[in-house]
């Protein structure tokens, strides 16, 4: 995987392309600095924003212009942003840049090595050519990139679309290898940009499918007194995701219509390929039950507690574990066997060498998440304002009488736009709030039960840039896929989404979580 700059993907463009590409970078090199000087010195504070939330919004506004361009690598705005948080008084120096120790940041470092160990060993190309031998595939690339995006819609159900997403790019990157696909190729461009969409999609089906899911719940609890369960979140969610995944599958037919039958897949050379490969290496083992290892734990703390219940003392024990942010100890310890489990010990040979691991991590992708988590929490501070202005401009959207519909469709738009640049854990900090105290005023007709649902699964609509989720910085930094296209097909899917949300997701929880409640 790698981020790649103009000079690297000149030769897959039209000279026409190509003058588009440098007049979009050299505009955003002094649009961006000419933005944030407006923004934090020229124009008048917002309503119950301080002067300091001038200057946070005036670098967001910098870094997000500079993210669209590509003024310079974009990991490296995202790092300019913290600097900027830093030079400007709104961080210290040693909060500005502690995101870069951030638990997201610490998880990908040990996932990016655990799923490099299937590269190397070639554990991914065995899952990819047996994925391309099933009957149902019959040699057929839609089929093969259908099946390939419900596989990762599933495991996103029950994992989080960031796990998802590393272990379907260790396989998908596998997948096109064997394809012999190389970056440049729409086909492969929008199989593992469409990897991201799919686990965001698959977040929606069960609480523990996305972060924003269980803090909605968890704030419904905590301010209405009711609880939300299980099955009857799923009630809402699997409709929205399949809704969504059919949108995304759509959206995938649409753009690639002229490009399925120049993907060959010839059986026989995929047979003789397995036959190749031959049983299974000690390294292949050993890297398969790391990832395995590492599944499993992931997942455990949210399968106790369907089990036997969140108080339970053995889920509260997983859970203060191997639960939330201990995700990124796990990673750690079983990326750290890589190089303790020997292939063959008599050689001192290991799944892993540093060198090997240290090609595997996404560099540019923990840079571009530093950055984008560092600005959110910036904005989403109470000592710069930004959030009470946020809260007060959506509440004058609502009012006795006014339609439900009015208010929760600019909500969810606010949502979708507002986790394109912060923590979608974040923006449901800050907007679910808001909907409860909109539903819950006297003489509204928003449900704020189904409100908050709906914000919920918003919040796993945002695929518009890099920076919106861990997921899609992840796909973007494999070298395939290209921001303009992310952009305006996660536009589409990010307006879809916004529709879906208002109008599918917020009736069908009308509907099952009646409110006043019973």
């Amino acid at each position: 995987m790698g981020w790649q700059d103009l000079e690297d993907i000149k030769q897959q463009l039209t000279p026409a392309e190509i003058r588009f590409e440098e007049a979009r970078r050299s505009i955003g090199v002094g649009l961006g600095p000419l933005a944030f000087l407006v923004i934090a010195f020229l124009l008048p504070p917002l309503p119950d924003v301080t002067s300091l939330g001038m200057r946070t919004l005036g670098i967001f506004a910098w870094v997000v212009i500079w993210w669209i361009t590509e003024a310079i690598p974009i990991p490296m705005s995202g790092l300019l942003g913290l600097a900027l948080l830093a030079m400007c008084g709104v961080f210290s120096v040693t909060r500005a840049f502690s995101s870069m120790g951030h638990w997201v940041i610490l998880f990908l470092l040990g996932a990016f090595m655990i799923a490099h160990a299937m590269t190397v060993s070639g554990l991914n190309r065995r899952f990819a050519y047996r994925m391309i031998s099933f009957e149902f595939i019959g040699g057929n690339s839609w089929r093969l990139m259908v099946m390939f995006l419900v596989a990762v819609a599933m495991l996103s159900s029950i994992a989080s679309d960031t796990v998802s997403t590393v272990i379907f790019m260790a396989i998908g990157m596998g997948l096109l290898r064997a394809l012999n696909i190389s970056p440049g190729s729409r086909y492969g461009e929008m199989l593992i940009l469409s990897i991201a969409w799919a686990a965001l999609y698959g977040g929606m089906i069960t609480p523990a499918g996305s972060p924003p899911n269980l803090i909605g719940i968890g704030l419904v609890s905590d301010s209405l007194d009711f609880q939300i369960g299980f099955a009857r979140w799923m009630v809402v969610g699997l409709p929205m995701a399949v809704l969504g995944i059919l949108v995304m599958l759509a959206v995938i037919r649409f753009s690639l219509k002229d490009e399925f039958g120049k993907i060959n897949i010839d059986p026989e050379i995929v047979r003789k390929a397995r036959e190749e490969q031959g049983p299974m290496t000690r390294g292949e083992k050993i890297a398969g039950l790391g990832m395995g290892t590492a599944i499993t734990l992931w997942l455990t703390p949210d399968i106790v507690n369907v089990l036997l219940g969140n108080t339970h003392a053995v889920s509260l024990w997983i859970r203060a574990h191997f639960g939330g942010q201990n995700v990124a100890v796990v990673a750690l310890l079983v990326a750290a066997s890589m190089f303790l489990i020997p292939i063959n010990w008599k050689e001192k040979k290991f799944p892993l060498t540093w060198n090997q691991a240290a090609e595997g991590i996404e560099w540019g992708t923990l840079a571009l998440i530093a950055g984008a988590l560092g600005i959110g929490s910036a904005l989403a501070d109470p000592t710069v304002g930004l959030g009470n202005f946020f809260a007060s401009a959506l509440g004058n959207v609502a009012g006795p009488g006014t339609s439900p519909f009015i208010p929760l469709f600019v909500v969810v738009l606010f949502m979708v736009f507002m986790t394109s640049f912060i923590s979608n854990n974040a923006a449901i900090s800050i907007v679910a709030p808001i909907v409860i105290s909109i539903g819950s005023a006297p003489g509204s007709t928003l449900n704020p039960l189904a409100a908050v649902m709906a914000v919920a699964m918003a919040a796993s609509m945002s695929v518009i840039l890099p920076c919106s989720t861990p997921a899609t910085a992840i796909v973007f930094g494999s070298g395939y896929v290209r921001i303009l296209t992310m952009f305006k097909k996660g536009m589409i899917l990010a307006l879809t989404g916004v529709v879906m949300a208002t109008f599918v997701a917020y009736v069908i929880a009308d509907f099952v979580f009646p409110w006043p409640t019973p």
